[in-house]
């Protein structure tokens, strides 16, 4: 894998980098418009901004991370994170990096981390259906995973890509753009005829209304028939389907609606049982792969919810339980995990496709999956570094995303994450800090 470094060598670094203060920045961003899924409507992002500062003496630096919290993704409260966020901070303040070996200090990273596992699994939620312990505080173990790369990666002036092992592809296209839960069939033709060719899927969230879902998928269906666009239909079902019977018989109905709508294409059905039961997946998938056998399309079905890390996707191999798996980093805990996690499939799954999605988060983030994406041993779909440009009032990167040409991104220009943290432009949505009244 090709190493992407900023100049003709590694920045000169040999004296230790000592990790002198983080702030933690907890803020709300209100959303342009409110997005809709069957687990519920989000109108804002809420969040926590690591921001790391060491120093080696002579040069300082200064890197960000994101905290996510999502009660409906990772079971993890504003209130949890902050409370954990605070104990993470206690743990790394004054521990340092060698600043002389980039493989010692991508190690270190991982040592640490693995300290915060701990700390995490240890943390009494608040929560009232807090995950298993292995599983806490995943979202907030994912924004410092974040920030301590990006450290590493400003101090030997490469992509957090790089120090995950390497950019295994210089650019990476958008796959889809998603659509709310609560648009109907005529909207989405609409939206549909205007979206960007250069989208390979048109991604749907559903399961508020069965009716309505069916005739969402027919309009959308015979719309890109006949256009006579090969481009995929993608159902992001979140779990409404809940188990095999109903996700099976629902599935027939629309395999039934796509025929009558001279549909070809693939079509990708996300999470349509329950998340821990990956058994009923299993059988939803063993049917759908019976279908493919006579249908002019096939039904590809994904792992979301139930997965989270490398347990998981052992699981889900063992099983044969999914054709594709969705990959977020603030459910694995971090780059690093979601890495490990990659490199796991590719090595004992290789015919399992890998999706990077994300959630409400803001260009920091999505800067983070783009790094990821760009490092994975293995990429089929993304959509987690999807520039979030216009989505608050405020951009709170400092180098925002900005495709290159039609949907396709490439790595940032400056190293580690590639953006840093807009101070001005946050400061109004900052609604506690730690030091208190602290900004960096």
């Amino acid at each position: 894998m090709a190493v992407l470094l900023w100049g003709a060598m590694l920045v000169n670094a040999s004296a230790a980098f000592t990790i002198q203060d983080i702030t933690l920045l907890q803020f709300k961003l209100p959303k342009k418009t409110v997005f809709v899924t069957s687990k519920g409507t989000s109108d804002s992002c809420p969040g926590i901004f690591v921001v790391v500062r060491a120093s080696d003496g002579t040069r300082s630096i200064t890197s960000v991370g994101e905290v996510l919290p999502r009660a409906l993704v990772t079971n993890e409260t504003s209130k949890d994170a902050w409370a954990g966020a605070q104990a993470f901070r206690a743990e790394l303040l004054d521990r340092s990096f060698s600043g002389n070996s980039l493989p010692e200090d991508r190690a270190a990273v991982g040592q640490w981390m693995n300290d915060l596992f701990a700390i995490a699994a240890g943390q009494n939620l608040t929560t009232q259906s807090p995950p298993g312990k292995s599983r806490q505080l995943r979202a907030t173990l994912c924004g410092f995973d974040m920030a301590l790369l990006d450290l590493v990666g400003q101090i030997y002036g490469v992509s957090i890509a790089a120090v995950l092992g390497g950019a295994a592809r210089k650019e990476i296209a958008i796959s889809a753009t998603t659509f709310s839960a609560d648009l109907d069939g005529d909207e989405l033709e609409g939206k549909v005829d205007g979206i960007d060719n250069s989208y390979r899927a048109v991604r749907i969230k559903i399961g508020l209304d069965p009716d309505s879902d069916l005739k969402k998928l027919h309009a959308v269906a015979t719309t890109l028939a006949a256009e006579g666009r090969h481009r995929e239909i993608w159902v992001d079902v979140n779990q409404a389907w809940k188990d095999a019977p109903h996700a099976i018989d629902y599935l027939s109905k629309v395999r039934d609606e796509l025929k009558a709508a001279g549909f070809t294409s693939r079509f990708i059905c996300e999470q349509p049982t329950a998340e821990s039961d990956i058994a009923a997946m299993a059988e939803v998938t063993r049917q759908t792969r019976e279908w493919a056998k006579t249908d002019p399309f096939r039904i590809v079905i994904m792992a979301d919810e139930s997965m989270w890390d490398v347990e998981d996707a052992k699981k889900i191999v063992e099983l044969d339980a999914a054709d594709a798996v969705n990959i977020k980093i603030v459910k694995a805990g971090g780059l690093i995990k979601s890495m490990e996690l990659g490199q796991y499939l590719v090595a004992n799954a290789p015919k399992v496709e890998i999706y990077v999605g994300g959630l409400i988060m803001t260009d920091i983030s999505a800067t983070a999956n783009l790094q990821l994406c760009m490092a994975l041993p293995r990429l089929d779909y993304a959509t987690g570094p999807l520039p979030r440009t216009h989505s608050y009032p405020a951009q709170p990167a400092s180098a925002p995303l900005a495709y290159t040409h039609g949907r396709t991104l490439e790595l940032p220009s400056q190293p580690g994450l590639g953006t840093g943290l807009d101070q001005v432009a946050i400061k109004p949505f900052v609604t506690k800090t730690f030091p208190a009244e602290q900004m960096p």
